[in-house]
């Protein structure tokens, strides 16, 4: 009996045919399709096979060796993943921006509640932690508290999405809440690289060199320090109001700041190297106060989970108060979580960048 599979030779012979009339009038590829500079070398996937890196993913991955990435892997840098970011236009000032370098507000809807009746107001979108944008329509405007204010002038190259959509408010602290939520960033970013510590395989753990670590305490503050370690910020500690060593604190809710810091110094830039340098964050004065036993908590809490992979961790509590109490500079560096070219330490140098950019720190005077 005749197998189903090609029971029929005419249809047979038809198929090779066809077959050889694509191959003569196939017309041949184009250079995009065989060139080695669109076509990067194949990456093994997840599942064992070979996959292609995506045409955008490797275009920025090119924009960024020419910045000045060179050879080290540039996703792991802050100011370069800030730089080839997409590009979107600030409708206060109609520039072009890296939308590292942006706020984008979307219309949120609030429904009646009692006496209050229901409103469309223009609210940040993925600021206060990560998230994909949100569908419909959205502007951005520079991550800078005076461009913000901006949006409240009648008359700007703004007013015609404001009013373009019926009964949208623009909340009158919008300032605040953008400030707000830059600060809970940072303190999310901690959190979440806290967690992803906790959770790395161990066999990850032992594969990563003894100093490649998030947070180091800084060993000569006026000294410098191998630019190779990847470190992106220096954290400063001091005056930074530890919690009650017997009240419990839970890690779990960032809080909400309680009160705002307006006059925010400027971070010095502290040399590494001869060609690298890095901001110093003074935390005490970017933070308020209501917000410092959290931040305490998440960044020693992250160095004591570390610091197994390379010095026994058997100092007692009272050593490491003793410990935090001496050693009030820390250093961070990027590390390596995952195979796909993730680094731990990355975002929250952006996080903490955009807020001294908030602040009107980090732009160019022109």
């Amino acid at each position: 009996m005749l197998s189903r599979k090609n029971s029929c030779p005419a249809a047979s012979h038809l198929k090779r045919w066809m077959a050889s009339q694509a191959e003569v009038t196939a017309p041949a590829r184009s250079t995009i399709m065989t060139s080695p500079l669109y076509n990067p070398p194949l990456k093994p996937g997840i599942s064992g096979y070979p996959r292609a890196t995506p045409l955008k993913r490797h275009r920025k991955a090119q924009e960024a060796k020419q910045v000045g990435a060179g050879p080290a892997k540039s996703e792991h840098d802050p100011w370069i993943k800030m730089l080839t970011s997409r590009t979107r236009m600030c409708c206060v000032t109609r520039e072009l921006r890296p939308v590292a370098h942006l706020i984008r507000l979307t219309p949120i809807y609030f429904p009646s509640t009692g006496d209050r009746p229901h409103s469309l107001q223009l609210l940040p979108d993925g600021v206060a932690e990560s998230s994909t944008a949100s569908k419909g329509k959205s502007l951005y405007v520079t991550c800078h508290r005076d461009y913000i204010k901006r949006l409240y002038e009648p008359k700007g190259p703004h007013l015609p999405f404001i009013r373009g959509i019926s009964s949208l408010q623009l909340p009158p602290n919008l300032v605040d809440i953008i400030h707000a939520q830059l600060l809970s960033r940072v303190l999310w970013e901690l959190r979440y690289i806290l967690r992803r510590i906790r959770h790395l395989p161990k066999g990850h753990l032992e594969s990563q060199k003894k100093t490649q670590r998030v947070l180091v305490r800084w060993p000569n503050p006026k000294g410098q320090m191998d630019s190779a370690n990847g470190v992106v910020a220096l954290l400063d500690l001091a005056g930074l109001t530890p919690a009650p060593v017997d009240s419990p604190f839970d890690l779990k809710e960032i809080p909400f700041p309680a009160s705002l810091p307006q006059n925010v110094p400027s971070p010095l830039m502290t040399p590494l190297s001869e060609h690298q340098d890095v901001p110093t964050y003074h935390l005490a004065s970017l933070f308020p106060p209501s917000l410092h036993a959290y931040l305490h908590k998440s960044l020693w809490s992250i160095f004591h989970v570390e610091r197994p992979r390379g010095v026994p961790n058997t100092s007692s509590s009272d050593t490491k108060g003793k410990e935090q109490s001496e050693h009030e500079l820390l250093a961070m560096s990027t590390l390596e979580a995952s195979s796909n070219g993730s680094a731990l330490g990355t975002d929250v140098a952006i996080a903490l960048w955009r807020l001294v950019c908030f602040h009107g720190y980090g732009w160019e005077q022109t």
